[in-house]
């Protein structure tokens, strides 16, 4: 379970390295230590590689760290974001019953985590980091946060200037896995809204621009390609991501580029991606508007923007 749910984030995302797990413990637990003298902010090669290590009081040669993750108290440091609870361990390693996942990621995989997730609201100084910003911040609030590093991170984790973490909790990123797995059985599209509880302006906009309804899709033809449009709310009823997908007849003859993926699906290559229709500026409610979008996304995904 652990592994296949770890296995299609990363598998999604193109991920190198795996998730790290943060557990919290209030009994004592057994096991590995880090090397002595060692910062909770490098990702240790080990642990990227899917090794498990205990930490206590005084493991750490970062008293800061083990007070931001509670475990060390003070009556006079006040720092924050900071666990007030007291712990006697903290588990570094498997991500399976982990308080909080930390994932290593550049710009682009933390765009498309953020799509994902409908969104993250993001919180950082360049003060601890991943102690602080990536895991008791999500500790506390529940929620994903990203945190950009700090400048212990990168001078002795080793981090390159375009490595960020994000951290989410644990149930978060099994949803997380669920709707990757949605998206691959459907060859890479959401579930989309019923076509009877869209608007019927941008019903009409379909229309115009030769689309026909599905059940919870559009389709029709752009540059002579099949493609199946579908569309997804958020919490307060904006559309807030769009599904574009192409199925292509046998092998393709040309490497696709972001922002689409390919799935195979016996004969037949699917070519997708999801975005934002705001960040991409599609405006949905505009047959000319969504045409031209359409037609500039089509000819990306099939290798004719550089004809």
């Amino acid at each position: 379970m652990k592994n296949d749910t770890e296995n299609i984030i990363r598998s999604y995302l193109g991920l190198k390295h795996h998730l790290v797990g943060i557990k919290f413990y209030h009994e004592d637990v057994q096991g590995e230590k880090l090397p002595k003298s060692a910062r909770f902010c490098p990702f240790h090669p080990q642990i990227l590689s899917g090794e498990t290590y205990i930490i206590k009081e005084d493991d750490l040669d970062c008293p800061t760290g083990e007070l931001v993750m509670g475990l060390r108290q003070s009556k006079y440091a006040h720092i924050e974001p900071s666990i007030k609870e007291k712990f006697k361990a903290v588990r570094i390693g498997p991500v399976e019953d982990a308080d909080v996942v930390l994932f290593l990621v550049n710009a682009d995989q933390a765009m498309n985590l953020s799509i994902l997730l409908v969104g993250i609201s993001a919180e950082f100084k360049g003060e601890l980091a991943i102690c602080g910003e990536a895991v008791a911040k999500v500790y506390l609030e529940q929620q994903p946060n990203i945190s950009m590093l700090c400048n212990g991170a990168r001078m002795f984790g080793g981090f390159s200037k375009n490595d960020m973490v994000v951290g989410m909790p644990y149930s978060i990123m099994i949803d997380l896995a669920e709707k990757i797995k949605s998206l691959t059985k459907s060859g890479g599209a959401l579930c989309g809204c019923q076509v009877t509880d869209i608007p019927a302006d941008i019903i009409r906009s379909f229309k115009e621009i030769g689309f026909k309804k599905g059940t919870d899709y559009f389709f029709g033809k752009i540059k002579g390609h099949n493609v199946r449009i579908y569309l997804n709310k958020d919490s307060q009823g904006r559309f807030n991501l769009i599904t574009i997908y192409l199925p292509v007849k046998g092998e393709l003859k040309t490497k696709v580029e972001e922002p689409f993926k390919t799935k195979k699906r016996g004969d037949w290559t699917d070519i997708y991606t999801i975005l934002n229709p705001r960040t991409v500026g599609i405006n949905l409610y505009s047959s000319e508007n969504l045409k031209e979008a359409l037609t500039l996304l089509t000819e990306k995904a099939m290798g004719l923007d550089d004809e």
